[in-house]
């Protein structure tokens, strides 16, 4: 359902030389609802997937699903500081895994392997003119503890490269609020809505025009929920909900229906035309 943060991850990374090759013969990492039932089976799970990519000799397992990357990273880090968790978790496997593996998102791949000047070289159509409210989501830099990378509370890694590209970021304060999405099923759909709502109104009191992302869910519940939340709190939310690759990969010159852009309820097209000098260029 998230083919388009796929798609538009891979034309922006091959875009700026970062070559990313999808890990042979890999399983769900055990995120939900596996890890809620028995701890073990799931960390074997991920580790599974960990001693995979360790065999590949890449130095880092990347996961563009924040939910993924969390179980993954998780399991990676309680084996490096509880040796009969090591032993328990290995124990399952056919190999064991040789803590080998830096497991990171697909934005701290381009944060910290793309240099700016790379990026900027690479720009045909700057973003300039474009308002972007960078949401990075809960599980990106939570717990800070494991995930170790940019600011738990307040990153700024997606700005720099929204900001890069020639967009301008906002002063965007719910940038790790919890979506709701996880619990996007009765009785629990009240609060989704809300939290939703939330994180839609002050993108607009910010003035955003569009909302960037870096997690299927939170996208996918933002997108389809605008609907929804109309319906309920009598508001007329229409702003669009991008992946922040889908947004690189624009100003990199590559077309719309290329990065799906096409795929989203909430069309970014009308305030992309208005707002991007040049975007007749990537329009098609």
């Amino acid at each position: 359902m998230a083919k388009e943060f796929n798609v538009s991850s891979k034309a922006a990374a091959a875009a700026v030389g970062l070559e990313l090759r999808e890990l042979e013969d890999w399983n769900c990492c055990g995120s939900h609802p596996t890890h809620n039932i028995d701890e073990l089976i799931a960390a074997g799970i991920a580790a599974r997937n960990l001693r995979l990519a360790e065999k590949t000799g890449s130095p880092s397992l990347i996961a563009p699903c924040p939910s993924c990357y969390n179980r993954l990273k998780m399991t990676d880090y309680e084996m490096r500081r509880n040796e009969k968790f090591f032993e328990e978790v290995n124990n399952l496997l056919d190999e064991p895994y040789e803590l080998g593996v830096n497991v990171r998102t697909i934005l701290q791949a381009f944060y910290e392997e793309v240099k700016e000047e790379d990026i900027r070289s690479t720009v045909k159509v700057p973003l300039e003119g474009l308002k972007v409210a960078c949401y990075y989501g809960c599980l990106i830099t939570r717990p800070p503890e494991v995930t170790q990378f940019d600011d738990a509370e307040n990153p700024i890694s997606m700005d720099e490269l929204i900001f890069h590209c020639g967009a301008e970021p906002v002063d965007f304060q719910y940038k790790v609020e919890c979506c709701g999405g996880a619990f996007g099923i009765a009785p629990h759909i009240e609060f989704v809505l809300e939290k939703a709502r939330d994180i839609l109104e002050m993108a607009v009191d910010c003035k955003a025009d569009v909302i960037a992302v870096a997690c299927p869910l939170c996208q996918q519940n933002l997108d389809m929920r605008e609907g929804q939340i109309n319906s309920r709190y009598k508001t007329n939310y229409r702003i669009p909900v991008v992946y922040f690759t889908q947004l690189l990969g624009l100003s990199f010159g590559i077309s719309y229906s290329k990065l799906m852009l096409n795929k989203h309820l909430v069309s970014s097209r009308k305030i992309l035309s208005e707002k991007i000098k040049g975007f007749e260029k990537v329009a098609i």
